[in-house]
């Protein structure tokens, strides 16, 4: 018999992770400046993993006073799982101990948000599919219902991918702007040589910071993203495949046969190893 509470637990599992880690990522944000703060995070996949691999009822397991009571703090576990929290190792230390690097929290943030909207987007389109079988819909009927919310989906999915585009489009720009500014100072101190330095190395330094934030944050983290929707609009095709394969009641073998070809499109290829066919043959 079909088991819906084993279908969707990871799902479930997911959404509760990512509750619990975007207010973590909140704290760090909002403590950003507070001296001697450490920011934490929780591993996704480990705790993940073991929320769906341990039964037993667990609390979330706190090191440090400034830790979140989470969800399961209460007796409330994530899956029966114990999270543990960790500190996140900032890419440059500052002076006051604060290891919230705002750049690299709000990239984990908008990608927690990303997870968390596509656990429950998936969750919602499948309901809603399986609705429209229970129903008696029309195949056709299905598979339009469903690839108009695809369409809207990956639509608003992508729109989020352009705000860190055009972030990595603008930040070199606002670092010429910096440049230039340390260049003025410089025009303005040439009669006193002591002064030129700091200028130079400000018009230097703001051109790195806006070059650096461009192609080793903004431009790489909304490729990551183009990536994630992607695949995201991989598994909603393939949902509307197979929901519109059982309402046309083909046989479940023929089904399985079909959909394991997005498993294959989705399978990495070895260079030098033979295809899966290849070997079984």
């Amino acid at each position: 018999m079909f088991d819906l509470d084993k279908h969707f637990a990871i799902h479930a599992s997911a959404l509760r992770l990512s509750a619990l880690r975007s207010e973590l990522l909140a704290r760090n944000l909002a403590n950003a400046d507070t001296p001697k703060y450490k920011a934490t995070d929780i591993d996704f996949q480990k705790a993940l993993s073991q929320a769906l691999g341990e039964s037993a009822a667990g609390t979330l397991r706190t090191t440090r006073s400034l830790h979140l009571a989470g969800a399961n703090a209460a007796g409330d576990g994530v899956g029966g799982a114990r999270v543990e929290f960790v500190e996140r190792q900032p890419l440059t230390p500052s002076l006051d101990d604060n290891t919230v690097d705002v750049s690299m929290e709000q990239a984990e943030f908008a990608k927690n948000a990303i997870r968390y909207q596509a656990s429950l987007n998936f969750i919602n389109s499948q309901m809603r599919g399986l609705e429209l079988v229970y129903d008696g819909a029309a195949p056709d009927t299905v598979r339009k219902v469903l690839e108009v919310e695809m369409s809207v989906r990956e639509s608003a999915d992508l729109a989020a991918t352009k705000v860190y585009e055009g972030m990595g489009v603008y930040a070199p720009t606002l670092g010429i702007i910096g440049a230039v500014f340390g260049l003025i100072a410089v025009m303005n101190n040439l009669q006193d040589p002591s002064k030129l330095g700091p200028g130079i190395a400000a018009a230097f330094t703001a051109t790195i910071y806006g070059i650096g934030t461009a192609n080793l944050f903004m431009l790489p983290f909304a490729s990551k993203l183009k990536q994630l929707v992607a695949m995201q609009g991989q598994t909603r095709e393939m949902i509307v495949d197979g929901l519109a394969a059982i309402a046309e009641g083909e046989n479940p073998r023929i089904v399985e046969a079909k959909l394991q070809g997005y498993l294959i499109r989705n399978t990495p290829v070895v260079l030098g190893e033979k295809p899966a066919e290849e070997k079984a043959g």
